[in-house]
């Protein structure tokens, strides 16, 4: 393409008396092909642009984060977590995981294993606190850093789709060496509520699903994004777009299914979605609750006084009913509806 714009610039050496290659192109009518040729090169670019921004999280915050919190390795020596391993994975990416063993018996695995999954653009140590609170509940807890993210490695997100595979594969080598139980239980926040809906639906140790604005596909959650950075987009232009995305990552995006993941869900699923959620709407949370199996539950979370007390106290509130759901399990609810 580079060159055919350079011909079409210089022409090579031009003779006295002759037509410049240009001029010559005018006479012939090629510059209007020539032009289009360029806008489609644009487009081209343009969709390349918005195919790696949907992929592509904003994930610098660990190092800033590492500099208060520690790295792996000096929370092991600070006794804050209990171990730190690599997994490594295909295409040559390692998965950075912290574990927590019970503070009462801090070398053998409890008989029950909470995963923690981080949301888009953040990291494992958003969620240390919690861990450390189930830890002390007498639960064994595993915390992963999800591809792109946080210390580990891989550039681009794919809604699940080489997640779920990673937490699969994190969940087996660190059974391999006793450091978890064969009754997990699972939670995530959007990024990682989707991947936790899809890693449950392919390990049968998974005993319960706990998910907090989950989106229901990669399609749906997509379009919404690129209706913000591109509003006069077409349908067609968006799955040209989606598409290159998809290679560029190398993966299907309609295999980013949290929907077709619920309804092979065999453990019980708690869904917590705002009710006024702007970026992933609550409709994403009624979908999967309407796939799932019971039992299953969808809590609503109203803006105003309960939302605001539940920001407040969110580390406890979320350990509180992690704790719940593996003690208890999860009683089958009617979906709450707003109110009209």
């Amino acid at each position: 393409m580079l060159t055919l714009f350079r011909s079409a610039r210089f022409g090579g050496v031009q003779g006295i008396g002759q037509t410049p290659p240009v001029r010559r192109r005018i006479m012939k009518g090629q510059i209007p092909f020539a032009a289009v040729l360029l806008a489609a090169f644009a487009a081209g670019c343009q969709n390349e642009y918005y195919a790696r921004q949907l992929i592509t999280p904003d994930a610098g915050g660990a190092a800033i984060g590492e500099m208060v919190t520690g790295s792996g390795d000096q929370l092991v020596r600070r006794g804050r977590i209990s171990y730190h391993r690599r997994i490594a994975r295909a295409e040559g990416v390692e998965i950075d995981v912290w574990g927590i063993l019970p503070k009462n018996t801090p070398t053998v695995p409890a008989q029950k294993t909470l995963v923690l999954l981080h949301g888009w653009g953040e990291w494992k140590a958003s969620y240390l606190t919690v861990a450390e609170k189930l830890a002390a509940k007498g639960y064994n807890v595993v915390l992963i850093d999800l591809r792109g993210h946080g210390r580990s490695g891989g550039k681009y997100v794919t809604y699940g789709v080489k997640e779920s595979r990673d937490v699969l594969a994190v969940m087996d080598a660190l059974a391999g060496e006793h450091k978890v139980s064969e009754e997990i239980y699972v939670f995530g926040l959007t990024l990682g509520a989707a991947t936790a809906i899809q890693y449950a639906a392919i390990d049968p140790r998974v005993r319960g699903v706990m998910a907090i604005a989950p989106y229901k596909d990669a399609h749906t959650i997509c379009r919404r994004a690129m209706a913000f950075r591109a509003p006069l987009m077409s349908e067609e232009e968006f799955d040209k777009v989606l598409s290159l995305a998809g290679k560029i990552g190398q993966f299907e995006p309609s295999d980013a299914s949290a929907v077709r993941a619920a309804r092979n869900l065999k453990a019980p699923i708690l869904l917590v979605h705002g009710l006024l959620d702007f970026a992933v709407p609550l409709e994403h949370s009624q979908a999967i609750y309407e796939a799932a199996s019971e039992p299953k539950k969808l809590l609503v979370v109203t803006p105003g006084p309960e939302q605001v007390a539940l920001a407040m106290i969110w580390e406890s509130w979320l350990a509180d009913r992690l704790d719940e759901l593996a003690t208890r399990g999860v009683e089958t609810q009617p979906a709450e509806k707003p109110a009209p």
